[in-house]
């Protein structure tokens, strides 16, 4: 069954079939506010206050809906709940919004949310057209479940409609309460001529929202209520209709520290604020057009790299997972974000290295901190910064002075990296390989270094990935970089040395001198990042590369990509870590883990085998067939489709949204298959296509100034490139930084 459409002229995806695999949502949010809304409309709103405390100010369920009284019948028409015949039900997924559309004997409702850039609140709108050729009279009822809840103490608790807000307010103010936010509302542009406050009056002791009892009456109760765990806030309407005529319903629900902010929030409830606001959201979408816009023959790339991986990776950037904020998260997605907003980029790279500790090592995560002693993190700071200065040369935020975590101590940002770099090359152990401690970019692997004396064989790749890059910067900065080049040689050499089975690299030594990844074990023998990570670092280089590569094709691949290792692991070790105790096929422990199939494509694309990386990248895409069942959403990139070893649930993906594979896809597309990517003296093009990809364009906004690219693919794998009809030697092009456009021609 199709599920739905692509508008791609105005960044949406329509949900026609609204019984979609499992409830497909949409994210929506700014710095403080976080909504998740389904194609129902339900799902949790959230919001962080000044000292990063965190809540959900609605419950996390059937929280927003939106009722309609017509005679003696009543509906939910965000719902359905009882199917019935609605001549449309539809949802919108818009770039900051959502629209849930329905239609039902002559009534058509239009239910909008989405949140605005500032505040910590949700903005509805509710528009209603009558499409019958008489008046139609109704009553509409705007229900939302809040959670109120700051403390365990229900007795601190009270809601009632306030005149001056002209909605409900409820209070939370209680003893050691942990935030100030502690008042949570539900205003309305206009007033309603009954409200409720209290759910069992609304929904009834043993009713539930398909038929709540105060719909059985002509008007709600009109009354406050106290002590209750999770208020409730509805409006009700008496609504008159002429034949085609058309009315909306503003309204805004939020957490505020008091009554009064709850009453000047509520001053955003106009027509002309909301278009204003909506306004702002698309420009944005927008915006991001002119940094970087592409036009390849696969109309699928198109859409993903020009509308929802940007998406999908500024929800990272901006809440990490959302379940927590974690530095290398951040970092990998701000890596991506830097070339559709460098600013935004700068102000959250100098954020994150504030949770850099001064011994150099980096906080895993943190809102809620967890500090766990993961290790790899300083190897991908030093990687966003090295990318952020290639984009802007900006060097002058190498001098910007930044705390140290949980330290009286602060440096340049240089400082930090160099704290970082050193405390990776500081800590080898006897194979003077990168000490494993708590793990490293794969953290289910989390107990084989925990006694200081387990070593990473990836972590070793990632620091030596991470030196190398260093080293160019010191180099652009006139400082000596010949040790950190001298240590990344050796720390090569370990690793070949060391980190080398048979036919493939380990993926490590755990404490007790055992070999993880290896043939010397019976499961877990291959890891998928250990191979592409030894090419993307230089590590593997020629033809080893190249038939590292054909090992990893040959044992690594299954009908919907490449998993993370096999043989999955059966029986827990707490020699390995909780990777060991998953189901088969489960995150690390052998499922197709997105975010390292992204790595993989970059690696191709190293080798120059755009066919290996094209087909890698369809592998993955939901419209993939063998994913027919995963039930991941069209318009979002899963973190992982479980694995072919898992018994029960192959090929299913369990979450979306919330991954690092946007970042990394959109890089590996845009920044290695097309070969569009900053360096510090210009823009390098340097393509590695598909054969089948004869002619394509993109638009590239490099430091001020428009490039107009276009490719002619002749199937050879060198590039002949004219700018402004004018042959250049090598594949860089100036960084003009004149602000006007520039046309490049590159011919293969």
């Amino acid at each position: 069954m199709q599920n739905g459409y692509f508008k791609d002229e105005t960044k949406e995806y329509v949900i026609t079939n609204m019984f979609t695999p499992r409830p497909w949502v949409n994210y929506l949010w700014n710095e403080n506010q976080m909504s998740l809304v389904n194609q129902f409309g339900f799902g949790k709103a959230r919001y962080q206050d000044d000292n990063a405390f965190q809540r959900n100010f609605t419950a996390e369920d059937e929280n927003r809906l939106v009722y309609i009284k017509d005679g003696g019948e009543y509906y939910a028409a965000n719902r359905n709940y009882d199917n019935l015949p609605f001549d449309r039900f539809e949802t919108v997924v818009g770039q900051g919004y959502t629209v849930i559309r329905s239609s039902y004997k002559g009534l058509d409702v239009d239910y909008k949310i989405f949140v605005p850039q500032q505040g910590r609140m949700e903005c509805w709108e509710v528009t209603l057209e009558n499409t019958k050729a008489e008046d139609k009279e109704f009553d509409l009822y705007v229900f939302a479940d809040i959670d109120a809840a700051v403390t365990s103490h229900d007795a601190y608790m009270r809601a009632d409609f306030d005149e001056e807000l002209n909605g409900i307010y409820c209070s939370h103010n209680g003893f050691q309460s942990p935030t100030k936010y502690v008042g949570t509302f539900f205003a309305a542009e206009k007033k309603p001529c009954a409200y409720e406050t209290a759910l069992e009056r609304f929904k009834g002791i043993y009713n539930d929202l398909r038929n709540p009892i105060a719909l059985e009456s002509d008007i709600l109760s009109s009354k406050g209520t106290c002590f209750e765990h999770n208020a409730m806030c509805a409006f009700q309407y008496k609504v008159k209709l002429a034949a085609g005529e058309k009315t909306h319903y503003l309204f805004a629900i939020g957490a505020v520290k008091d009554r009064k902010e709850a009453v000047n929030m509520s001053r955003l409830l106009t027509s002309e604020s909301f278009d204003k606001e909506l306004c702002t959201l698309k420009k944005k979408a927008d915006m991001y057009d002119e940094q970087i816009r592409i036009n390849t023959p696969d109309e699928e790339i198109n859409r993903r790299v020009n509308i929802w991986l940007k998406r999908q990776l500024e929800l990272g950037k901006t809440w990490g997972r959302v379940y927590g904020k974690g530095f290398r998260d951040i970092m990998q997605d701000i890596s991506a974000f830097i070339q559709l907003d460098p600013k935004t980029a700068r102000t959250k790279i100098l954020y994150c290295a504030e949770h850099q500790f001064d011994s150099g090592n980096t906080i895993r995560q943190w809102e809620p901190v967890d500090k766990y002693p993961y290790r790899d993190g300083a190897t991908w700071m030093i990687h966003t910064v090295s990318t952020y200065i290639k984009e802007t040369g900006d060097f002058d935020i190498l001098n910007e002075n930044v705390p140290y975590y949980e330290s009286d101590e602060s440096g340049t940002l240089l400082d930090h990296c160099k704290r970082g770099m050193k405390f990776m090359f500081g800590g080898l152990g006897e194979h003077g390989l990168c000490l494993w401690g708590g793990g490293d970019w794969n953290d289910s692997i989390n107990a084989c270094g925990l006694l200081g004396r387990g070593e990473s064989v990836w972590l070793s790749e990632a620091t030596v990935y991470a030196a190398n890059e260093f080293a160019v910067l010191l180099d652009k900065i006139g400082e000596d970089s010949s040790e950190i080049r001298a240590n990344s040689l050796k720390l090569k050499e370990n690793t070949n040395k060391y980190g080398w089975d048979k036919d493939h690299y380990i993926y490590g030594i755990n404490d007790w001198g055992e070999k993880v990844g290896s043939y010397d074990t019976k499961e877990g023998q291959i890891f998928l990042n250990a191979q592409v990570w030894a090419i993307l670092s230089g590590i593997s280089e020629g033809k080893d590369a190249k038939e590292l590569m054909r090992f990893v094709e040959r044992e690594m691949k299954c009908p919907y990509g490449y998993v993370q290792q096999k043989p999955s692991y059966s029986e827990g070790s707490d020699r390995i870590g909780r990777v060991s105790y998953m189901q088969k096929g489960c995150y690390e422990n052998g499922s197709v883990y997105n975010h390292g199939v992204t790595f993989k494509i970059v690696a191709d694309c190293k080798l120059r085998n755009g066919d290996a990386a094209y087909e890698s990248i369809n592998l993955i895409l939901p419209k993939n067939p063998a994913l027919v069942n995963a039930g991941v959403e069209e318009y979002a990139i899963s973190n992982m489709y479980l694995g072919p070893e898992n018994e029960f649930r192959k090929a299913v993906a369990p979450m979306s949204w919330i991954t690092g594979t946007s970042g990394w896809l959109f890089r590996g597309i845009v920044e290695y298959m097309l070969g569009i990517r900053a360096d510090f003296d210009g823009l390098i093009i340097d393509p590695v296509l598909p054969k089948t990809w004869k002619k394509l364009s993109a638009v590239r906004k490099y430091r001020g100034t428009v490039y107009e690219i276009e490719m002619e693919n002749g199937g050879g794998d060198t590039a002949k490139i004219n700018v402004d009809g004018k042959e250049i030697s090598g594949n860089v092009v100036p960084a003009f930084s004149d602000g006007k456009t520039h046309a490049v021609k590159v011919v293969m």
